[in-house]
């Protein structure tokens, strides 16, 4: 872990503490940078444990979790960006319990030094022996989320797949003129490439009269006609742009894993 990140990690947990009165006993990198899938585009997830206060357990005012970011804005995040997260030990054990999938991974991370941020020994030297008892044998749970994440990323990779193809075609049209005079051999690479996620549809022109026109339906982004072609590409060229690099780089198809999971699902139930 770099300098400035574990600087900014420490003034994270000292802030939470002396608001909360809590005891941080552990910190390690989540997400990209555990899996080691991060790219140098990557984001910085934390993850960690806290103690509560005796004084806020007894008068039930104790936390179950904290969540802290540097992102202030609704733009994606960045890679100088942190998001920090701590769950109180009673939610740690507790979804070790439901066998969820962000807590197993925060306790198999701690048997790896390298991702392991700030730490308590005591403490998490005593869940590493004892963690067998932490783990839960019904894995329901965790089928149903890797079914989910698949599903997701397989629909977003679709979505980027097909919009990437119609954005090569679109860069091959010449001139510079409203989008409907383009209507006609849009529609037919459409028909050609049998798009799920882009179209030209009829719609209302505005709120106030009846008044319908053509589109052209990008990802449920609407173009009316009147754009101009350059417009309409420099549009979807930033829409293809604002896919993260996960879904850029799962481009096949996972119908064969989606199957495989629900097949494991059905025989857990």
């Amino acid at each position: 872990m770099n300098k400035e990140i574990s600087e900014t990690t420490q003034n994270y947990i000292k802030e939470f503490e002396e608001k909360t009165g809590a005891t941080v006993i552990y910190v390690t990198v989540s997400g990209s940078k555990l899996y080691g899938t991060d790219n140098e585009n990557s984001d910085t997830d934390l993850k960690g444990i806290f103690i509560p206060s005796k004084e806020s357990v007894i008068l039930k005012k104790d936390l179950s979790s904290y969540v802290r970011d540097t992102n202030n804005s609704k733009i994606k995040n960045s890679a100088e960006d942190i998001d920090f997260t701590l769950h109180s030990i009673y939610s740690f054990f507790g979804q070790l319990q439901k066998s969820e999938t962000g807590a197993i991974d925060v306790l198999f991370s701690m048997f790896r030094d390298d991702t392991v941020v700030y730490k308590k020994d005591e403490a998490i030297d005593s869940i590493k022996e004892n963690y067998k008892i932490f783990l839960n044998s019904n894995m329901k749970s965790f089928i149903g989320y890797a079914l989910g994440q698949v599903r997701k990323f397989n629909i977003k990779g679709n979505r980027y797949n097909e919009l990437k193809i119609f954005n090569e075609f679109i860069g091959t049209l010449n001139g510079n003129n409203k989008l409907s005079e383009y209507f006609e051999i849009i529609e037919e690479h459409i028909l050609k490439n049998e798009y799920n996620y882009i179209k030209l549809t009829e719609a209302k022109t505005n709120r106030v009269s009846n008044k319908t026109g053509i589109y052209c339906n990008v990802l449920g982004k609407m173009f009316e006609g009147t754009v101009s072609l350059g417009y309409f590409r420099d549009r979807i060229g930033i829409l293809e742009n604002s896919f993260g690099n996960r879904t850029k780089s799962q481009k096949d198809s996972n119908i064969e894993l989606i199957n495989e999971l629900k097949g494991l699902k059905d025989f857990l139930n």
